[in-house]
C-alpha cells in the first residue's frame, strides 16, 4: 500500500549557527556504537570544554529504573569545535546512524550546525569536489517540558484556591455557628425570664389567697 506523505521544508541558516563542530564523522561513529538499536532518540548536550551524548528519558519516566547510557567528546577530537550557545537537542538516533555510515563509508567530512531545542540541527557532507550534502533533522521542542510545568503551577494555583475557598466556607460555618450560639443564648434568656415571670405570677396569686383567707 501507499502512504501520504507530505513535504515539509526546513528553514535553517548553516552560516548562522552559533554551533558548529566540523570533521566529526568518526567520533560520532564511535559514540553511537554505545547505544542500542532500538533506542529511538538521543539527546546531545553541548558545552564549551566537551560534548555529552545520552538516552533520551522523558519526564514521564522513572529515571532511577531507566538504563542510561551517557558518552563524552572533548574538542581536541575534532578538527574545528565552536559553541555559542550551550544547549541541548533531542533527535533520532536511527537517522544519525544512516548518516554516519553513509559518510564513514566514502571518507567524506561531516560537519554539524545546530542552535537550540526546537530547531533544526544540519549535518553537512563537505570537502567533496564531486558532491556536497545536508541533511536536516528535527529536534524535540521544550515544548512539551514547557506545558507539564504551566500544569504543574496551575494545578498549584487551583490547590492555593481550593485551599482559600475551604478556609473561607470554614471561617463562614464558624460564623453561622456563633450567631447560632448568640440565638440561642437570647432564647435561652427568654426563656428563664418567662419562667422567672411565672413563678412571680404564681407567687403574687398565692399571696392574694393568704390574704382573703386571712380577711374572712
Amino acid at each position: 500500500g501507499f502512504e501520504d506523505c507530505e513535504t515539509l521544508r526546513a528553514v535553517f541558516s548553516k552560516e548562522l549557527s552559533p554551533n558548529q563542530i566540523k570533521q566529526c564523522s568518526k567520533p560520532f561513529h564511535e559514540a553511537v556504537g554505545n547505544f542500542p538499536n532500538s533506542l529511538p532518540e538521543v539527546t546531545l548536550t553541548v558545552k564549551p570544554d566537551h560534548i555529552m551524548m545520552n538516552n533520551y528519558i522523558e519526564d514521564s519516566d522513572d529515571i532511577n529504573h531507566v538504563p542510561t547510557t551517557q558518552v563524552s567528546l572533548y574538542p581536541d577530537e575534532f578538527e574545528d569545535y565552536q559553541t555559542g550557545v550551550d544547549t541541548s537537542i533531542t533527535f533520532c538516533l536511527k537517522e544519525l546512524r544512516a548518516i554516519l555510515v553513509f559518510t564513514s563509508a566514502l571518507g567524506d567530512a561531516l560537519s554539524l550546525r545546530f542552535e537550540t531545542a526546537g530547531k533544526p540541527i544540519v549535518l553537512s557532507i563537505e570537502g567533496n569536489p564531486y558532491y556536497s550534502a545536508d541533511f536536516v533533522l528535527a529536534t524535540l521542542s521544550d515544548s512539551e517540558t514547557e506545558y507539564q510545568e504551566s500544569s504543574q503551577k496551575s494545578s498549584a494555583t487551583a490547590s492555593i484556591r481550593h485551599f482559600s475557598s475551604t478556609k473561607s466556607e470554614s471561617a463562614n460555618q464558624v460564623s453561622s455557628f456563633k450567631d447560632d450560639t448568640k440565638h440561642y443564648s437570647h432564647y435561652e434568656n427568654g426563656t428563664k425570664k418567662i419562667a422567672s415571670d411565672k413563678q412571680h405570677f404564681e407567687r403574687s396569686i398565692d399571696n392574694r389567697q393568704k390574704y382573703k383567707e386571712r380577711s374572712l
